[in-house]
C-alpha cells in the first residue's frame, strides 16, 4: 500500500511514523523528531530534503547566530506569529489593536528582537498552535506568560470565560462540562437561573422519554 511507503524511514532528524492524510500538495506524514517533538510533514518535503527536522535545527542555528547577523527565519510560521503579535500591540491601525495595544497589552523589550522571542518560546509544535498569553490573559507578551496553545486551550483562557467554583476548585464551564458530562449550555442556563454551584453540577440531566 503506497500510503505506508515512508513509515519507519529517516529523513535528517525525522522518522516517518504514519500516514495521516492526503492534501492537494501530496500525502502528509506524522514524524518523530530526534528532539522528541512530533510534527506533520508532506512526503514531498521529506523526499526532497527540504524538511529535515521539526524546526529545531533552525532554532539551534538562531540561538548560535550573533545578534548582528540575520536570523534567516523571516519566511517561517514563527516569524509570522511574532510579527502579528507586534502589530496587534503596536499599530493603532491594526484591526485588533483595540483588544491588545488599546487596552494596555505590550510586547516586552526583550522580544522586540525576534531572535530572543524564538529562543524563549521555541518552535511552534504544530500548525494548530498559536501564541497565547498564559496564565495571565490580561498580562503582556513576556517570558513566563506565553505558551503555544491550540484553539481549544485558548478558548479556555479568554476574558469572556465564565468560571465556576465548587468545593474549592475553580474551573471554566468547558472544563466542568467535561468533568460532569453536563453540557456547557445546560450549566450556563442553570447559572442564569440562580442555581448554586453544588446544585448546578450535581443535578442529573433529565432525559426525554
Amino acid at each position: 500500500m503506497r500510503a505506508l511507503e515512508l513509515t519507519g524511514q529517516r529523513f535528517g532528524r525525522l522518522t516517518a511514523i504514519r500516514y495521516v492524510r492526503t492534501v492537494p500538495g501530496g500525502r502528509v506524514w506524522e514524524c518523530l523528531c530526534d528532539c522528541g517533538s512530533v510534527c506533520e510533514v508532506r512526503g514531498f518535503s521529506l523526499n526532497n530534503g527540504y524538511t529535515k527536522s521539526c524546526g529545531c535545527i533552525t532554532i539551534e542555528r538562531v540561538k548560535s547566530t550573533p545578534l548582528n547577523f540575520r536570523h534567516g527565519m523571516s519566511a517561517s510560521p514563527e516569524y509570522d506569529v511574532w510579527s502579528s503579535m507586534r502589530e496587534r500591540c503596536d499599530n493603532p491601525k491594526h484591526e485588533y489593536y483595540a483588544d491588545y495595544g488599546g487596552r494596555g497589552i505590550r510586547v516586552c523589550e526583550r522580544w522586540r528582537d525576534f531572535r530572543n522571542f524564538i529562543h524563549d518560546v521555541g518552535a511552534r509544535p504544530s500548525p494548530k498552535h498559536s501564541i497565547d498569553r498564559y496564565p495571565n490573559n490580561n498580562g503582556d507578551y513576556e517570558p513566563g506568560n506565553v505558551r503555544w496553545a491550540t484553539r481549544t486551550e485558548q478558548m479556555r483562557n479568554t476574558r469572556q470565560n465564565v468560571f465556576l467554583e465548587h468545593c474549592g476548585v475553580s474551573m471554566c464551564l468547558t472544563d466542568w462540562s467535561e468533568k460532569t458530562g453536563i453540557s456547557v449550555a445546560r450549566i450556563s442556563a442553570r447559572l442564569r437561573h440562580g442555581w448554586t454551584p453544588e446544585k448546578i453540577l450535581s443535578t442529573p440531566v433529565r432525559r426525554r422519554q
